[in-house]
């Protein structure tokens, strides 16, 4: 994962996370979610249940779109398109926290 320093700024924050055993989309979602500004993208893709998936992998998709969809700093939408994403949306409650007051007059999205 790549980070711009302390300055965050909105964008997309690009990570890429295996689907072996073990290292699910989910694993350092915490941290992942860490580098989205408010108003920042984080796009996942791989989403829709493919013949490859490992065993407990779709378990494992399911839990990640429960805890995504139930936080209230992000909000989130699934595309069925392709191999089936969800783009989520910091939300601009998220980006009145400490240390982002310098995104005031920034649009929610």
């Amino acid at each position: 994962m790549v980070g711009n320093g302390s300055k965050r700024t909105p964008g997309l924050v690009s990570t890429w996370c295996s689907q072996t055993p073990g290292r699910e989309k989910s694993t350092h979602l915490e941290q992942a979610l860490n580098l989205v500004a408010w108003g920042g993208i984080y796009l996942i893709d791989d989403l829709s249940p493919q013949v490859g998936w490992p065993e407990g992998h779709e378990d494992s998709v399911k839990r990640l779109f429960a805890e995504l969809e139930g936080r209230d700093d992000f909000h989130c939408v699934r595309l069925a398109w392709s191999s089936g994403l969800l783009m989520a949306v910091r939300s601009q409650a998220a980006g009145r926290r400490a240390g982002d007051s310098d995104r005031e007059g920034v649009a929610e999205i």
